[in-house]
């Protein structure tokens, strides 16, 4: 029961936090996990489960996934470390396999499907070697498709 208050507090915490700052919430969690690993996917999906942080909090990512190889967003910390479109594609990918898939995604799908087509298109032309360096380790840790390409047809064909 008390781990259960905790969880809850914890959550309520990020969600408000989100809410408040949704742009640096975003940026910031890509940062420290951009292949997404268990604990920041529990993160995206209170974030994205929450009618008030779903809908600011998939713009952004729709933005940083417009952005190739990399994003940069300043958080109100100052600090201008890019975050790779293909981090904001795994989370994407990740939320898309939950069922059912977070309803604030449908309104949203013809410019996610756009984005990720872009990332295709991107995606087959040389990578940077820290975008190479990143999707490898995404591959092991989440036993991703080869390419970021099948990956992306893989999310636009979920909904």
């Amino acid at each position: 029961m008390a781990n259960d208050s905790a969880e809850h507090r914890l959550d309520k915490a990020l969600l408000d936090l989100t809410a408040a700052h949704p742009g640096d919430a975003v940026v910031t969690l890509l940062r420290v996990a951009p292949s997404c690993d268990r604990a920041a996917l529990t993160m995206w999906k209170t974030i994205m489960g929450s009618l008030r942080t779903a809908e600011p909090v998939q713009l952004i990512l729709l933005d940083v996934l417009g952005s190739w190889p990399e994003h940069s967003m300043c958080t109100s910390d100052r600090d201008k470390t890019g975050v790779f479109g293909l981090a904001a594609t795994v989370v994407m990918w990740k939320i898309l396999q939950e069922a059912p898939v977070p309803r604030i995604v449908a309104p949203h799908f013809p410019h996610l499907f756009v984005h990720l087509l872009f990332q295709v298109f991107f995606s087959t032309e040389e990578m940077p070697e820290e975008v190479d360096t990143f999707w490898k380790q995404c591959q092991e840790e989440h036993g991703l498709a080869t390419s970021p390409n099948r990956v992306i047809a893989r999310c636009s064909s979920s909904p």
